[in-house]
C-alpha cells in the first residue's frame, strides 16, 4: 500500500510529530509513504534522511488565521485568497503527476488547514482520509476560504479520522455525519519518556521547590497569560515554593505581551522562559508538574506527554483533557479561562506534594496502555487498509 501524506508545512508541533511517528511505523510495516509539503523545512530534511520520498510543492492553506486588527486581517484574507486561487490549481496538477508516478493507493491529509488534495483524490477515485486534528476556529481562530468547506470535504471517497471523541463531536456539529467519523487517538512514543522519580528529582521538590513546566508555542490558544495571572494570585510564601519553566517559540506579539505581564505583575522570579526545544521528553525529566492552559485542544498531546513522563498534569476541564485523563483520575482539572481555579489547583499541589506521585505514577501507566504509538499506529494502518478495500 502506498500512502500519499499531505502536510500543512508544520515541522515542530503536534501534527508534524504525529506524522513523523506514523511514517516510521509505516516503513516498518511494509507500507510505502510519500510526503508532500508546501515548503522545505526540518520535516522534509527528516524525510530525506530516512529515505522517505518527499515532494515540495507550494500551496496555500484553505483556512486563514485571523489577525486581531481587522484591517490587517482583511488585507491578509484577500491576499491569501488570491494566492490560494492562483497557486493551488498548479499544485493540484503536480499532485496528479505524483499520484500516477508513485502509484498511490490512498491520500491522507494530515491537517485540516489544507484541502489541496480533495479534488485530486476524487478525480482518481482514491480514498481520501481527512485527519481531524484541529478545531480550526476554536484552536487557531482560523476562517475558511470556502464557506461551504464541509460540503467540499464530504465527497463519497472521503473518510474522516478524529483524534478524540471531543473532536468528533465538534466536527459533527459543523456538519460532518458522525457515522462517517472514526476515532483513533494520536500515538506518542512512550519509550522516549522516563519517569522523573527515576532521576531523583521529586525528592528534591518535596524538600525545596516544586518544579513546574508549561509546553507550547506562545500564542493566545495556548494561554500562557492565564498561568501568569494565576501565579500572581499566590502569596509570596507560596510563590517561593514553586518555579515554572516555559518551553515554546519565543516570538510574536503574544510572547512580548506575556513577558511584559510577568514583569508588570512582579512574578519574574517564578518564571524561566526556556524557548523552543526539540527534545521535550528529556526536558520533562527535570519537572514534577505539567501545566496546560489551552481552552480547546483537539487531542492534547502535551497532556499525554506529561502523563508519560510521570508528571502531575494540571489541565483545564476543556477540549479532550477529560477523556485523556479518564475523567480527571490522572490529572488535576480546573475550570478553563479561570485564573482563580488554576491558582487553587496549584495551591492544592503546594499543600499536598504527595499528590505529585499519586497522579504521576498511575497516570504514566494509564498513558502507556492507552496512547503508546505502537498500538495506535496499528489501528491507523488498519483504518487505512479498510478505506482502500471499500
Amino acid at each position: 500500500m502506498t500512502i500519499l501524506h499531505i502536510t500543512s508545512g508544520d515541522d515542530k508541533y503536534g501534527s508534524a510529530l504525529a506524522l513523523r511517528e506514523l511514517l516510521e511505523r509505516e516503513v516498518e510495516n511494509d507500507v510505502v509513504p510519500v510526503v508532500v509539503s508546501p515548503r522545505k523545512n526540518s520535516f522534509t530534511e527528516y524525510c530525506e534522511n530516512k529515505g522517505i520520498k518527499c515532494y515540495v510543492i507550494y500551496y496555500e492553506w484553505s483556512q486563514i488565521p485571523k489577525h486581531n486588527i481587522a484591517p490587517i486581517f482583511a488585507m491578509k484574507y484577500l491576499l491569501r485568497q488570491f494566492l490560494y486561487h492562483t497557486k493551488n490549481p498548479k499544485a493540484e496538477r503536480l499532485l496528479e503527476e505524483i499520484i500516477v508516478k508513485e502509484k498511490v493507493d490512498l491520500v491522507h491529509t494530515n491537517s485540516m488547514v489544507v484541502d489541496v488534495a480533495g479534488k485530486v483524490a476524487t478525480k482518481y477515485g482514491l480514498p481520501h482520509v481527512w485527519h481531524l486534528r484541529e478545531l480550526l476556529k476554536e484552536n487557531y481562530n482560523c476562517y475558511p476560504i470556502h464557506k461551504d468547506y464541509i460540503n467540499r470535504m464530504s465527497s463519497d471517497n472521503s473518510f474522516f479520522l478524529a483524534v478524540s471523541e471531543f473532536t468528533k463531536t465538534v466536527w459533527t456539529g459543523l456538519g460532518i455525519d458522525s457515522k462517517r467519523i472514526s476515532v483513533i487517538y494520536d500515538g506518542v512514543d512512550a519509550e522516549r519518556f522516563t519517569m522523573n522519580s527515576e532521576k531523583d528529582v521529586k525528592s528534591v521538590d518535596k524538600a525545596d521547590v516544586l518544579r513546574m513546566v508549561m509546553c507550547g508555542s506562545f500564542c493566545e490558544a495556548k494561554g500562557q497569560k492565564l498561568l501568569v495571572k494565576a501565579i500572581s494570585r499566590l502569596n509570596e510564601d507560596e510563590r517561593k515554593q514553586i518555579s515554572i519553566a516555559m518551553y515554546g517559540n519565543t516570538e510574536g506579539t503574544y510572547y512580548s505581551e506575556t513577558v511584559k505581564m510577568i514583569n508588570d505583575l512582579k512574578v519574574d522570579d517564578s518564571f524561566e522562559i526556556k524557548g523552543y526545544s526539540n527534545n521535550i521528553p528529556e526536558e520533562l525529566q527535570c519537572y514534577s508538574c505539567g501545566v496546560m492552559c489551552s481552552e480547546n485542544e483537539a487531542f492534547g498531546r502535551v497532556t499525554v506527554e506529561y502523563m508519560l513522563a510521570g508528571l502531575c498534569p494540571i489541565v483545564p476541564d476543556a477540549g479532550a483533557n477529560r477523556e485523556l485523563t479518564n475523567n480527571g483520575e490522572f490529572a488535576i482539572l480546573y475550570d478553563r479561562r479561570n485564573a482563580d481555579g488554576l491558582t487553587e489547583a496549584i495551591r492544592k499541589i503546594i499543600a499536598n506534594k504527595e499528590l505529585v506521585d499519586a497522579y504521576g505514577i498511575k497516570g504514566r501507566e494509564y498513558a502507556k496502555t492507552k496512547f503508546d504509538v505502537n498500538s495506535n499506529i496499528l489501528s491507523l494502518l488498519g483504518f487505512f487498509g479498510a478505506a482502500c478495500s471499500k
